[in-house]
């Protein structure tokens, strides 16, 4: 059993051991003999000490005590070691035999797990008395109709194949309504630091990808929703509740489809086969079929573009995005600004100084300037970027100026439109 901020059970992990309990007081082992013939070795231990000898006839047995030696990746956890899944490979929870440190998490635990292909991954936990790490709440972030004010247990996901995550959670608690329907789930880039207030607002958006409500039912409240992996791609996971009072037990549901199997499945265009990219998606301008509803897509370098025709604010169009394999685009160069003046009006941009106030980044980490061509008039709105210092601000395509206007008060307007950027190939 790991132990958390809230009790974790983890079924299913392959053999990972993440055993939380270290016992010092360990026994040395036993000596075994060998049997007959001069090339017959055994060994001894006593007190600790190894001895090798050679000889016939049967040995004895060696002496109890002292602790096994510390060997990572021999299955034994011992001394400083934190885990020992028995193995010195990467990206499965426990690295070096220390639990693998994913992002910037403090104070919250986040529990490590990796997600292979096969059977889906099945774990069962509960929130009451975990820490409040996301203290969400409409009263701080107009428009943001995710509260999420209740305790969080949070876990750190990487897979080893590129291909969709499904994600299910399930409320199992009275204690998250009397159907289910206050549980909260929150998919993250990272965690946020230094919060504990709604002042604190501004880090608790920073890395949010989507927060999901739990639909009523009987017996449970659940959420279902998806991502695109990259391989070794690092996804943060938070199960919480819309108030203080809502918290409890769940489970939560983790499978893996993978791209390159052959099989069509989750958010893939095609699996193979001509024009079809390692990224299982089209080359050609019917890429991102999963976005239903598009007013146009588009292949421009490395990147499928698809432009969805939804009045939404900021985060619900990002949640949109993602949940359709890509994120919101992000027009770093002349190649990808190439499908900006079509817009038929203000579209969402992956645009925000929501991670750091102040600067002004793109959702794939690049940093907007001013000079970037084509923009016929810069790359901002005269008088922008506006957004008052201490509150996130968010940015829009306008096309009857060919420049960029931004959203204050935490991008709770809606714009008409918002352009998603699937990427074609996998890293």
């Amino acid at each position: 059993m790991l132990r958390v901020a809230a009790s974790l059970a983890l079924l299913g992990l392959g053999g990972c051991v993440l055993d939380s309990t270290l016992d010092s007081s360990g026994t040395g082992g036993r000596g075994g003999g060998g049997q007959g013939g001069s090339t017959t070795s055994f060994i001894t231990s006593a007190g600790g000490a190894t001895t090798t000898t050679s000889g016939s006839g049967f040995g004895g047995e060696g002496g109890q005590g002292g602790s096994p030696p510390e060997i990572c990746g021999d299955g034994n956890r011992v001394g400083s070691e934190q885990c020992d899944d028995g193995n010195n490979l990467p990206l499965d929870g426990c690295e070096d035999c220390k639990f693998a440190a994913y992002g910037s998490c403090p104070g919250a635990n986040p529990i490590p797990i990796v997600v292979s292909t096969g059977a889906p991954l099945t774990l069962t936990g509960n929130t009451t008395d975990a820490a409040n790490d996301l203290p969400y709440s409409n009263g701080s972030i107009p428009n943001f109709d995710c509260d999420s004010k209740g305790d969080d247990v949070v876990f750190v996901v990487q897979t080893k194949a590129a291909g969709t995550l499904t994600i299910e959670l399930h409320s199992m608690d009275d204690d998250f309504g009397n159907n289910g329907d206050t549980a909260r789930l929150h998919l993250r880039t990272d965690c946020p630091t230094g919060l504990g207030s709604d002042d604190k607002i501004q880090a608790s958006l920073a890395g949010e990808l989507g927060c999901y409500q739990a639909s009523g039912g009987n017996p449970f409240g659940t959420i279902k929703t998806q991502k695109w992996m990259k391989p070794g791609e690092t996804l943060f996971i938070v199960v919480s509740g819309e108030d203080n009072a809502d918290h409890g037990a769940f489970t939560l549901e983790l499978g893996l489809t993978k791209c390159g199997n052959g099989v069509v499945e989750g958010l893939e265009d095609c699996d193979g086969g001509a024009m079809c990219t390692s990224g299982c998606l089209w080359a050609n301008n019917t890429c991102g079929a999963a976005l239903t509803g598009a007013s146009a897509r588009k292949v421009l370098g490395n990147h499928c573009l698809v432009l969805m025709p939804s009045a939404k604010n900021f985060y619900e169009a990002r949640r949109a995005c993602v949940q359709g394999g890509g994120d919101l685009a992000s027009a770093e160069t002349p190649v990808e600004r190439g499908m900006l003046p079509a817009m038929p009006s203000k579209t969402w941009l992956g645009l925000q100084d929501v991670d750091h106030d102040g600067v002004w980044t793109w959702l794939s980490g690049g940093a907007a300037t001013a000079s970037a061509s084509p923009w016929p008039m810069g790359l901002w709105t005269p008088g922008q970027p506006g957004g008052a210092a201490t509150e996130p601000d968010c940015a829009y395509f306008d096309p009857t100026s060919g420049t960029v206007g931004t959203v204050t008060r935490h991008c709770q307007d809606d714009q008409d439109n918002f352009l998603c950027e699937l990427a074609l190939a996998n890293p």
